[in-house]
Order: structure tokens, then C-alpha cells, then sequence
């Protein structure tokens, strides 16, 4: 087997699979930066009528569903079923399990900028070799030992952080991240990244007006620091008065409040996408029916 990469800077535009000598599939990937947003695979197989020759099988186009990390989870077609999915593996990326439904249709990559050799087990890391079963590289760092104490070490906790040249740990996890409050608060946490977890609705404010309110599960987005516990210039910080801008009293029921969040949101961070407003909007509505939202839709328009 053999196999061929044309890179688009640091990530495969185009990969190229030979099995005894012929093209077997041709694979086009699509990036967001580090992660995979779409792939199309198109396989080859003998023409029985003439082995010499090759026909060319229906173009696939998967949709990508990626963690924090840049790992691929999940592909779907068109028609959103899932056609494959990541098999189980370790913290670090060992494989717990064979692969599962329609292994050929796996991208190949782990964690950002890392690459699969199915073949030696290893995962091309562009500056370096690294080992998922080892959880560490096969080369020092360049830089010996200014970059740490151990130079053969991967980032200390993948689940937020990647290196995807092989050289530097970063941060994965991307501003207007939407989730519950819990989970969004424990992949920033005590990390440094210049990012908090913001409820919306307020939370001192939900726990009176919602039923069974837990912050910790309650809708929330994930924020700069400035603009949020620090003044953004003159944009200031969110609102977290517990008055109605309108009325001076205070808030009588969460659509108010919700829709009041979603303007502080857009006054302090006007360059967020509408879709994760939306998507804010989306997970209040999910989690408490009772709440009635046709204002709030007009918020973001």
C-alpha cells in the first residue's frame, strides 16, 4: 500500500490511496484551521470486464463533528445519518478497540494536525513523530530543554490542548463555545486562556424565575475575559443587573431576562456569529419548555 499527501500549508488538501500498484480511493479534506470540516472520498475498483482498467465509484461527501481538540468524532452524508464514527481510545489517542462501522471511510487524523500511519502505528506529528500507546514522541524537542522538562512529552492535558506542529502546546478551544455552564467552566479553568464560562440567563437571576434551575447545567457561552469580568474600552463588561432595562423593577420571568443577555452579548461582543446566539437561544428553549421565546428571536435580527 502506498499513499500520497498534497498539503495545503500544514493541512492535506488531498490524500491518495495505491493497493498493489492502483489508485484505490482519492480523498478531498475540507479545514477549519486545525479542524476537519468536510471530506469527499471517491474509491476505484478493477472493471471486470477489463482489469486493466479502473471504475471510478460515486463521489461521498461526510460532514465532520470534531471535540475541542481538533479530533474527528463523527462523519454524516448529506441527509445528517452518521456513516462512521471514532472507535474508543485513550486519553492520549491508542486505539481501545478495532475500527468500527465503515473503517475506510476514516479521515485518518487524531488529535489536530496529527496523522495516522495504519501501517507502523504511528502518527506523523509534521515536525515529529508521536506515539499514541507511549503517549509521548519519538524525538526530543528541538529546543531541548527550554521547552520543559521532559522534551518527549505531549501537551500535559489533550483534552484542551493540542500541538498540532509538534513543537508547541496551544489551546483548542475557541471563543463562543456554547454548552452548559459545568463543562464549559471545566475546560477553561486554571489554564490561563484569557477565557470565562457566561451564563445566559444570569444565573442569580434564573434560580428565581425558573423551576428546578441548576447553574451548573444552565445554557452558557464561552467568553474574552475582557469584556466579562474585565472593561473592554468603552463597551464595558456584560450586564449583570438584576433590573429591567425597561421597567426599573426587576425581572418578573426569564424571556426577559434571556432576551436582555442576548443584547449584552451582542453590545460587548458585536463580532459574534448570529448562529451561536441562536444556538444559545436553542439550548434555553430546549431545557425549559415552560419559557416562551418569540421576542428573543427578534434580538438577534
Amino acid at each position: 500500500m502506498r499513499t500520497t499527501y498534497l498539503w495545503d500549508g500544514d493541512v492535506p488538501a488531498e490524500i491518495r490511496e495505491y493497493r498493489h500498484h492502483r489508485l484505490h480511493s482519492i480523498r478531498h479534506l475540507v479545514f477549519d484551521g486545525w479542524q476537519l470540516l468536510a471530506q469527499q472520498i471517491q474509491f476505484f475498483t478493477p472493471d471486470p470486464a477489463n482489469r486493466s482498467e479502473l471504475l471510478a465509484g460515486e463521489v461521498q461527501t461526510q460532514y465532520a463533528v470534531c471535540a475541542p481538540t481538533g479530533e474527528p468524532l463523527a462523519l454524516f452524508d448529506p441527509q445528517g445519518h452518521r456513516v462512521w464514527r471514532q472507535p474508543p481510545q485513550s486519553l492520549y489517542g491508542m486505539r481501545l478497540k478495532a475500527a468500527g462501522e465503515n473503517a475506510q471511510l476514516n479521515p485518518g487524523q487524531l488529535f489536530a494536525g496529527q496523522w495516522l500511519d495504519e501501517e507502523s502505528g504511528l502518527v506523523y506529528n509534521r515536525f515529529r513523530y508521536f506515539s499514541s500507546e507511549a503517549s509521548c514522541y519519538l524525538t526530543p524537542d528541538p529546543i531541548g530543554l527550554v521547552g520543559g522538562k521532559n522534551p518527549y512529552s505531549y501537551v500535559s492535558n489533550p483534552t484542551g490542548w493540542i500541538d498540532p506542529l509538534g513543537l508547541t502546546p496551544c489551546s483548542g478551544i475557541k471563543d463562543w463555545a456554547v454548552d452548559e455552564y459545568g463543562t464549559l467552566r471545566g475546560l477553561v479553568k486554571g489554564k490561563n486562556l484569557g477565557l470565562d464560562a457566561h451564563h445566559a440567563g444570569q444565573k442569580a437571576i434564573m434560580k428565581n424565575l425558573v423551576k428546578n434551575y441548576d447553574p451548573n447545567t444552565g445554557p452558557a457561552i464561552l467568553v474574552p475575559k475582557s469584556g466579562h469580568t474585565i472593561s473592554r474600552g468603552d463597551l464595558g463588561v456584560v450586564s449583570r443587573s438584576t433590573k429591567h432595562p425597561a421597567t426599573g423593577e426587576k425581572f418578573t420571568n426569564a424571556r426577559d431576562l434571556i432576551a436582555r443577555d442576548i443584547r449584552e452579548l451582542r453590545r460587548v461582543y458585536p463580532e459574534i456569529p448570529n448562529k451561536i446566539l441562536n444556538d444559545l437561544i436553542n439550548m434555553n428553549k430546549r431545557m425549559y419548555p415552560e419559557v416562551r421565546f418569540k421576542c428573543i428571536d427578534k434580538v438577534i435580527k
